[in-house]
């Protein structure tokens, strides 16, 4: 009950800020007169994932080096085997001052090298309801970095062109429109199948209406084994969903990764896509004239949702050897005036700082309006048993390959499900 209740008063203070702002600067604010510093050298350790904010985390390092001359930020940006080499440089020792992990569960997973950020001034400037995800016991183990969203981006005017006038929501709604667009020469979708991240952020929204939304009652029962996951009605309709992209995926759908996805639909070679927010400058600097928009995730129920959620989440070493620098950097990218409008001017995505505007893009946009109207689902899947997002993209990438039958991977979903702790 308590995870119900977080969640919806974390969804009514997104939509706060969203619709709170009523504009936005184009330009960043210059950054605050540098500070008096020591003359020795600090080397600052970063590890961040989400390659494709590479630009953007560049640019906030010289920023923040300008702002203090004696740092040096080196900076570690990974994506598919971000968290292997993160577990590995934990284990030796060798933890960046700062990394990022998801929310919910990561808390538990890497509390024994997280410093506890209470007390730190800029904590007063997220929005409490967000903290939630990062707070343990009363301890705040962590800062939200973005609200993100995802779900089927589509190209309105290959939908145009198709003659495709009723979005779809449903199932078959979903494939009469591949059929549409099939008869019109159009590839209905792009996979990104050959990146394991791709298929869990494409199941797990099709599968939300699971337990009526209570999850943390789902994946307790789960753990107790008294209900197996893989066998419910909701685990095999987002199958049927992943089943229905493959089909209507391309010839070598297997091939298709998140850098050809999105220069596929940029392209107009393929009409939908299941990515999100993060996805959408990446896509608008191929194609700036695309219009583009989210459709929303079918589940069992018939009802559609957009998965919107805080979890990208910023944590300190707590045996950093500049951990005083590492709790400095963490002040200024939340309380300065450059960090206040670093994510919805340059990352152009949902802050969840207070007062903060919100960036003017179509998915953006969509996605406030979608949380305005109650058509979003959380990302639950972070609260599951430990680690079990990559493990799960994994069987799914199995099963989609044709290399696990569909009976198979129900079997390795309630086993993954099954394990480790809840939160």
């Amino acid at each position: 009950m308590k995870t119900i209740l977080f969640r919806a008063l974390a969804v009514s203070v997104i939509l706060a800020l969203c619709f709170g702002c009523v504009r936005m600067e184009t330009e960043y604010p210059a950054a605050q007169p540098e500070q008096p510093v020591a003359h020795e050298k600090i080397e600052l350790n970063l590890m961040l994932n989400s390659p494709e904010l590479d630009k953007q985390y560049r640019q906030m390092k010289d920023v923040y080096e300008a702002y203090r001359s004696n740092v040096i930020i080196q900076m570690d940006v990974r994506r598919d085997d971000y968290g292997t080499v993160l577990k590995t440089k934990l284990n030796a020792g060798e933890a960046p001052d700062i990394f990022i992990t998801s929310a919910y569960n990561d808390n538990y997973l890497y509390q024994r090298y997280l410093y506890a950020l209470d007390d730190q001034p800029f904590i007063q400037n997220i929005e409490p309801a967000l903290l939630g995800g990062v707070t343990v016991n009363g301890r705040i183990w962590g800062c939200p970095l973005l609200v993100q969203s995802h779900s089927f981006i589509y190209n309105k005017t290959l939908f145009g062109a198709a003659g495709i006038t009723a979005l779809p929501q449903t199932l078959d709604e979903y494939r009469a429109v591949c059929e549409k667009l099939s008869q019109n020469n159009i590839q209905p979708f792009a996979t990104g199948f050959a990146d394991w991240w791709v298929l869990p952020q494409t199941f797990y929204p099709s599968m939300s209406d699971v337990n009526s939304g209570d999850y943390h009652g789902l994946l307790e029962a789960t753990r107790q084994g008294t209900v197996k996951v893989g066998e419910l009605p909701e685990t095999a309709f987002a199958l049927d969903v992943l089943d229905l992209v493959k089909q209507y995926g391309g010839l070598e759908p297997m091939k298709s990764t998140f850098d050809s996805q999105c220069s596929d639909f940029a392209a107009g070679k393929a009409a939908m896509i299941h990515q999100g927010s993060w996805a959408e400058q990446t896509i608008l600097n191929q194609n700036p004239e695309l219009k583009l928009g989210y459709l929303p995730a079918p589940r069992l129920n018939g009802t559609g949702v957009i998965a919107a959620d805080s979890n990208l989440t910023l944590r300190v070493y707590k045996d950093s050897k500049v951990l005083d620098e590492a709790l400095t950097f963490l002040n200024w990218l939340i309380t300065s005036e450059y960090g206040k409008c670093w994510v919805p001017n340059q990352v152009k995505q949902l802050s969840p700082q207070k007062d903060v505007p919100v960036p003017d893009t179509p998915l953006s946009v969509q996605a406030a309006e979608a949380i305005k109207q109650k058509q979003t689902c959380t990302w639950w899947i972070f609260e599951s048993p430990n680690d079990i997002e990559q493990p799960l993209g994994l069987a799914l990438q199995a099963y989609v390959s044709g290399t696990r039958s569909r009976a198979q991977i129900q079997e390795d979903i309630t086993e993954l499900f099954a394990q480790g702790k809840t939160s």
